[in-house]
């Protein structure tokens, strides 16, 4: 029985986030070893860099830049109990308390999203390349994902030289591995970990919710809430025709003037599953929304067109590969599809359990 020591994002309020990090560590365990998240948040997300920072711009008004204190305390606080939430199935630790880990049966991990996403994360972040980790010690990555769709020259020779490190390497996307081939480096690719529970282990692990359902709904999830135009205005006609209420799950606070029966802005993860389960419908754009999707085989409508025009390339390779294209939204009267793909999740899951079994 090994300790796997996880080094994955936890520092955004984004619950798929915290719900991949979650998932990681549930497989692990179901392996037979011991998971430890590390409890890392990147400079640039750090409370008083963030404060330093409104303090700093000159043009905002001093009641203005007491808005931005209160909106940054209110996202710490949810930050906070994302990861309490999170902490109550996988425990974590601090990069400090990490030396005190007898590392002579400890393997580190590299975990899932977008964990070498230079622009995120503000150039190379050396947590995610596992720098803190002995030298000596076994590194792997798993579904790691770049979600750039191009590299700087600098950017692929810091990456280069940062991955040296790692025994194996896998990744979440197609481009993360053809990105790593041209890199020098062989990889695999594997299904994120959300995706490698079944709906029942899900609902196992949030096993009380507050959500009760108590009519037919149509959800609609987005992340960001930019071009969302097209996606209410399918979720109102599909709502119209089938007699569903539409309630709308996100992490922006924009969502607040979007017109509809229910909403649930900065949601815990036990809600976020209770909705995904229990909707009738579900239109979204973001990737872990059509992961949930796929899990629980919902009837859904995916968004792939980003703010800037271009596509939501993870959304769609995930839906390509799984066999359910037909669930991408092509057209204004769009009906959602059936996101049905059990044969495709088990082959991969059984691929992505061969890998960790084989490597932890």
């Amino acid at each position: 029985m090994a300790k796997i020591v996880i080094a994955t994002i936890l520092d955004n309020i984004n619950t798929g986030t915290f719900l991949q990090a979650l998932a990681l560590g549930v497989c692990v365990r179901k392996l037979g070893h011991n998971p430890v998240l590390v409890n890392y948040s990147r400079p640039h997300l750090r409370f008083v860099y963030l404060v330093k920072n409104i303090f700093r711009n000159q043009s905002k008004s001093f009641f203005r830049k007491g808005l931005s204190i209160i909106n940054i305390s209110l996202e710490q606080i949810l930050r906070m109990r994302l990861k309490h939430i999170v902490r109550k199935v996988i425990p974590m630790c601090s990069l400090n308390t990490l030396s005190k880990i007898d590392d002579r049966n400890t393997i580190y991990m590299t975990g899932s999203d977008q964990v070498w996403n230079n622009e995120y994360n503000r150039g190379i972040d050396p947590v995610f390349y596992l720098d803190f980790a002995p030298q000596h010690a076994k590194k792997i990555a798993y579904a790691a994902s770049i979600g750039q769709n191009s590299l700087s020259d600098i950017e692929k020779e810091s990456m280069r030289s940062a991955l040296k490190c790692y025994a194996c390497l896998t990744v979440r996307e197609d481009l993360a591995k053809a990105q790593l081939t041209e890199l020098g480096y062989d990889s695999t690719q594997v299904l994120d970990p959300t995706l490698l529970l079944s709906k029942e282990e899900w609902l196992s692990v949030f096993k009380k919710s507050s959500f009760i359902k108590v009519e037919p709904f149509l959800l609609v999830y987005s992340v960001e809430w930019n071009n969302d135009d097209l996606i209410m205005k399918l979720a109102k006609d599909i709502a119209s025709l089938r007699g569903l209420k539409i309630y709308v799950y996100s992490t922006s606070r924009n969502v607040k003037s979007v017109k509809c029966d229910k909403r649930f802005v900065f949601g815990t993860p036990d809600l976020f599953i209770s909705l995904f389960s229990k909707a009738d419908y579900v239109i979204v754009s973001s990737f872990h929304g059509t992961a949930f999707s796929i899990i629980f085989e919902k009837l859904l409508g995916a968004d792939i067109i980003l703010k800037n025009g271009k596509h939501n390339n993870r959304i769609e390779e995930l839906l390509d590969s799984a066999g359910l294209k037909e669930c991408i939204i092509s057209e204004e009267n769009y009906v959602p599809k059936k996101a049905n793909a059990k044969k495709w999740l088990n082959m991969q899951r059984k691929k992505a359990y061969e890998f960790l079994k084989g490597n932890i």
